[in-house]
């Protein structure tokens, strides 16, 4: 059956402002395979689209999203989100911390974007118990959440972290109200909202016989095709707002005080261990020298050079991670930097960052050091722009450098 070209400019317009196939095919009553080719020969080129996209974009940011209140339309939305984060899960029985001591729950681990989720309806009687985190559930015996995202049964509850939300075009949304816990100095809901550089929309609900507006954060829309992603990147997010905001550098040295201690007390000086020694060092090297494909495309990328010294020496040359390592999806030349291993260990400690300006920042203490000479050096850069290093992963970094 041919499709009308009015037909074809109604399904463009509702992509541009933001609905699913699923949501387009119900409204104009084509198949969603139609929707898609539709979609894929889009004829208006790229001035077209993206006049067309901040059109969009504008009434969006000035929209107010709807907060779902009603018992059985947030019932339904539980339902819609349980089955996409369930969606490419493999589930296993774990012990995640909890209230002072461990729970066995069962979590959804999505072993492409490296976290998992936890889904305990019954759990607690006034809200949906949803927890995330990112340790793997087949490596740890015991996990630990990063966020939680609740949504209340029935009504608006501001204690809870988690709401459902609707823009215009009738999405389904996960929001997050900001609310971190962690029962630690500098973890809260305004540190956190502070320093976070995702979407923010103003929410609107009914109390009693007046509206009631707040900004809420967009996770993402549940039925959308990226929803898992923007998941995964919310989940790390707030990890990283975690270790900056309770001094990850200081938490890194205690854990590395008590290795050293452990060490001491154990090693004792054995020649017969000095091989078995030697394959322990060669085997660390490798390992702090980073995968071997990542760190071959930095070398690449940056001409064999560091990009904070210019040290040529490749043997002396590390990938370094700009958001920690959460599975191959990390393994970007975007979210990677060819270092010095020096500054490599110092990067990793929060004591060396990179600013907006892609210029070198080095904290306070260490400007008294022979490293303070790099504080304000300009970062070299790949000649590709696809390769230099994310703005956003270096932002979020920097925000625990003290």
């Amino acid at each position: 059956m041919a499709i009308s070209s009015a037909v074809r400019r109604r399904v463009l317009t509702l992509y541009d402002r933001g609905w699913d196939r699923e949501r387009i095919a119900a409204s104009t009553g084509l198949e969603p395979g139609a929707i898609s080719t539709i979609k894929a020969n889009d004829k208006r080129g790229a001035k077209g689209r993206s006049a067309a996209s901040r059109k969009a974009n504008q009434t969006r940011k000035q929209e107010v999203l709807r907060v779902l209140t009603d018992a059985g339309e947030i019932k339904s939305a539980y339902k819609a989100l349980a089955l996409a984060l369930k969606t490419k899960a493999r589930k296993v029985e774990a012990q995640i911390g909890w209230q002072h001591g461990t729970r066995k729950v069962t979590v959804h681990w999505h072993d492409r974007l490296r976290f998992w989720v936890a889904l305990e309806p019954k759990l607690i009687p006034n809200r949906y118990w949803i927890g995330f985190g990112l340790m793997d559930p087949k490596r740890h015996k015991l996990l630990q959440i990063t966020c939680e995202a609740n949504p209340p049964r029935e009504g608006v509850d501001r204690r809870c972290a988690g709401v459902f939300v609707r823009d215009r075009a009738g999405n389904l949304m996960l929001g997050h109200t900001g609310k971190i816990g962690g029962g630690r100095v500098g973890i809260g809901k305004t540190a956190f909202l502070r320093g976070y550089s995702g979407r923010e929309i103003r929410a609107e609900w009914k109390n009693r016989d007046h509206a009631v507006r707040s900004e809420v954060i967009v996770i993402g829309r549940i039925r959308g095709s990226n929803f898992l992603s923007e998941v995964s990147n919310f989940i790390v997010e707030v990890e990283l707002f975690k270790q900056g905001a309770t001094g990850n550098s200081l938490e890194t040295a205690r854990r590395l005080k008590e290795v050293a201690e452990a060490a001491v007390k154990d090693g004792r000086f054995d020649p017969e261990n000095v091989v078995d020694a030697r394959e322990k060092i060669m085997a660390s090297i490798v390992a702090r020298r980073g995968q071997d494909g990542f760190r071959k495309r930095l070398l690449t990328e940056y001409a064999g050079r560091c990009a904070v010294t210019g040290c040529d020496c490749a043997e002396a040359l590390e990938a370094a991670h700009i958001r920690p390592y959460f599975g191959p999806e990390t393994n970007h030349v975007t979210n990677g930097l060819l270092l010095r291993s020096d500054v490599h260990t110092l990067f990793d400690l929060q004591k060396v960052g990179v600013d907006h300006h892609l210029k070198v920042f080095v904290s306070t203490p260490l400007r008294g050091t022979a490293y303070g000479a790099l504080h304000g050096r300009p970062l070299s850069l790949p000649k590709s722009l696809r390769a230099r290093p994310n703005a956003k992963a270096l932002k979020l970094h920097l925000a625990g450098v003290k």
